[in-house]
């Protein structure tokens, strides 16, 4: 009867949360037939339209089925299949020397608790047209077809009963078999951002101040499918921002306006030991594993001040998952800057790769763009009393003090010499060194001067 199925010989709710979604299986234990989870329509009116209802699929028969033991007529009609639900076929044979006819019927159980949507004309379990009523030569076989078209987020069940017109052997005589089947909607959740603006209830994500010119590191959006079904989803720039994203807006979101598949997530199955009275007790659990899509995005400001956008995080399938996502950053004019750097990424240095003992020296310049005079001051790293980290004693900057006028810059040689193995900025545990640079605004000698001769007078 179910040889177009799995068969498990565990519970159906044990093997469901190992199984891959949307697998059909027969359990012995329960002497149930499992739909798995199917995707519900919650937004189509039945018989509509959207409903999914209108898709024409012949039934298959003795001649289509591969069976070649008879020359019967095939049993002839069409039936409609609901697009968004799946279908089962379940094979009855008669294994006698004389015809049979069988009555297949389907009743739901409990139907009123199984959720919004199921009703009496269109019940989210049905029978095919062809598949009520059965005539099975002898020594031939039928299909019968069960439709599963949840229109709730519920579980349903229904017992599957096929008998015998004048059937005179109790064994034989009458088949009953119970389904089930889950409705469910495809689930997407905002992982990061973890921060939620008060204001708009809406995951935010925030760049820090980022000098105009320069690219901010990178901050991430990652949806996680914790859902059963796959998940069709797409970031896309909301109505208010799309026009100012047209005109290159600073913000971008890499991946945006392209349909992603998240997969659902995994159950994997792992056992305990329990020792209980000189007794040990055997125990199956189920760890979940969501996956995950990630999006970078990416921040270079052109202009001074505060930069926003909005995207809107849409799920194929299910308008509940609809979600805005806010995005701020803010730039703003720097005094001084490090140029002419050997690094794509901004304010970066980079030595080459080299033996222990060899001096690499690389150049950059630090130029003053603001109207105010600054005195620089790099760390003194070879200073034991006030460095006790042996690492960034390899680094030595020249000049390491100095005075840069307005508009004016100047060259700083950076030198790299390790007497140890060393490594940085290679992955998280062996992060880059970052080195803070000490500005002082300076006072021309002219600047102030007539304020000071007033207040002598």
């Amino acid at each position: 009867m179910f040889e177009e199925h799995l068969i498990c010989e565990s519970e159906l709710e044990s093997f469901e949360l190992s199984a891959r979604p949307g697998t059909s299986v027969y359990s012995k234990r329960d002497d149930a037939f499992s739909f798995g989870a199917v995707l519900a329509n919650l937004f189509g009116l039945p018989g509509g339209k959207d409903s999914g209802e209108g898709t024409e699929t012949s039934e298959p028969t003795a001649e289509t089925d591969g069976n070649d033991g008879g020359t019967s007529a095939p049993q002839a009609a069409s039936t409609v299949t609901p697009k968004n639900g799946t279908s089962a076929r379940f094979k009855i044979s008669n294994n006698k020397k004389v015809k049979c006819v069988v009555d297949v019927s389907l009743t739901p159980i409990d139907r009123e608790q199984g959720g919004g949507g199921a009703t009496a004309e269109h019940p989210p379990m049905s029978l095919a047209e062809t598949s009520k009523l059965l005539e099975i030569p002898p020594h031939e076989h039928r299909f019968v077809t069960v439709f599963f078209a949840p229109a709730a987020i519920a579980k349903f069940a229904a017992t599957l009963r096929a008998v015998v017109r004048d059937g005179s052997d109790d064994k034989t005589r009458e088949l009953r078999c119970e389904l089930r089947g889950e409705g469910a909607l495809p689930h997407v959740t905002v992982e990061t951002p973890a921060f939620v603006d008060e204001a708009t209830s809406s995951p935010t994500v925030t760049f820090p101040m980022t000098p105009l010119g320069s690219v901010s590191q990178k901050r991430q959006i990652t949806l996680r499918n914790d859902g059963v079904l796959p998940a069709f989803c797409r970031l896309d720039y909301a109505l208010k921002t799309a026009e100012s994203h047209n005109k290159r807006s600073p913000i971008t979101v890499i991946g945006a306006g392209v349909t992603t598949e998240i997969a659902p997530g995994k159950y994997l199955p792992f056992t305990t030991f329990r020792r209980l009275n000189a007794h040990t007790r055997l125990t199956l659990s189920f760890l979940s594993l969501g996956t995950a899509k990630v999006f970078d995005v990416t921040y270079e400001p052109r202009e001074e001040g505060d930069d926003s956008l909005q995207v809107v995080l849409a799920v194929k399938s299910n308008a509940f998952e609809t979600r805005t996502i806010h995005i701020q950053g803010s730039g703003y004019v720097p005094d001084v800057l490090f140029e002419n750097l050997n690094h794509s990424f901004p304010g970066s240095l980079k030595f080459n790769d080299g033996p222990v003992g060899s001096r690499m020296v690389e150049t950059f310049t630090l130029s003053n763009a603001s109207r105010k005079n600054w005195r620089f001051e790099f760390p003194d790293f070879g200073d034991s009393q006030k460095n006790e980290n042996e690492t960034s004693k390899a680094f030595q900057f020249t000049p390491r003090v100095g005075h840069l006028p307005a508009g004016t810059s100047t060259t700083i040689t950076a030198t790299f010499l390790s007497r140890s193995e060393t490594l940085l900025g290679v992955d998280s545990e062996n992060p880059p060194l970052e080195v803070p640079v000490k500005l002082v605004p300076v006072k021309s000698y002219f600047e102030g001067a007539h304020l000071e001769y007033l207040e002598k007078r």
